[in-house]
């Protein structure tokens, strides 16, 4: 499998996978959605909460703010005080105190741990009147994805790379202009009385150039320029929710699949002796 970059940033990253398995590319989606441990908050204690919205919307709210996750830091509440219990080793409390009359922001929640903090702090929460008070503790823990959204670490997609095949003896003029028109991603252009695609990866497989020169002779349709797809060639995009940085998504997840094929292989040496 080759493995080529075409986009990266510390939130997002784009690239490409030739003589990819599609079975590999799914497996390696659903890693990074389920299969990587991030904080967030899981369990809310309220002290006072005079704001019009109940308790448990507002603990559902808190849950969904994206949080930084250090690896290696913190353990899993399974291996440690277990699913209904916390301490300082397994869970992180973030702490609110605010009056009104203000709109109440993921910046207000004070961490115990300046390491695991609302990725965007300008995350609105509610909004406070004159008179209203909210007090709370939100204890934040490891989580999988599978579990919850509120533990997704990312989004991740992937589709086949597109393939574009022009029979240019089959287009006159006419033809060429209308597939140059109509092509939303704005990738084909006429070149020496040619029609060209400028950049393939940006097609979206919408067809528009292929429908507009459709020939039907009978019952028969042929395409002079036809969209299709590389079988074993994919773009696949992930773009992290800010726990950890795309790169530290990848190699994360990577590292699972790895142990998870290590695991399988030893399994099956102990069954063949």
């Amino acid at each position: 499998m080759k493995v080529k970059i075409l986009e990266k940033n510390n939130e997002r990253l784009k690239m490409l996978l030739e003589d990819a398995d599609a079975s590999f590319v799914n497996g390696l989606r659903r890693t990074l959605l389920s299969e990587i441990p991030v904080f967030a908050i899981d369990y809310v204690m309220f002290y006072e909460n005079q704001s019009p919205i109940f308790d448990e919307i507002l603990s559902h709210r808190l849950g969904m703010i994206p949080l930084t996750s250090q690896r290696g830091t913190y353990k899993l509440p399974s291996e440690c005080c277990g699913p209904d219990n916390s301490c300082n080793k397994c869970a992180v409390t973030l702490s609110l105190q605010k009056s009104g009359p203000g709109v109440i922001y993921a910046s207000d929640l004070i961490s115990d741990d300046p390491a695991v903090i609302p990725v965007y702090p300008a995350i609105p929460i509610l909004k406070l009147n004159e008179g209203q008070e909210l007090k709370l503790n939100a204890f934040a823990r490891l989580g999988f994805g599978h579990n919850h959204m509120r533990w997704h670490a990312c989004h991740a997609t992937y589709f086949n790379k597109p393939k574009l095949t022009i029979t240019q003896e089959e287009l006159d003029d006419i033809d060429k202009e209308e597939c140059v028109a109509a092509c939303p991603a704005n990738i084909l252009r006429i070149e020496d009385d040619e029609l060209i695609v400028t950049d393939v990866l940006r097609c979206t497989l919408c067809r528009a150039c292929e429908e507009k020169v459709e020939r039907i002779e009978g019952d028969r349709k042929t395409y002079p320029v036809k969209v299709d797809c590389e079988k074993n060639d994919f773009i696949f995009t992930l773009e992290s929710f800010g726990a950890m940085s795309a790169e530290e998504l990848l190699t994360e997840s990577l590292d699972i699949i790895d142990a998870k094929c290590e695991e399988l292989e030893e399994f099956f040496g102990k069954k063949k002796k």
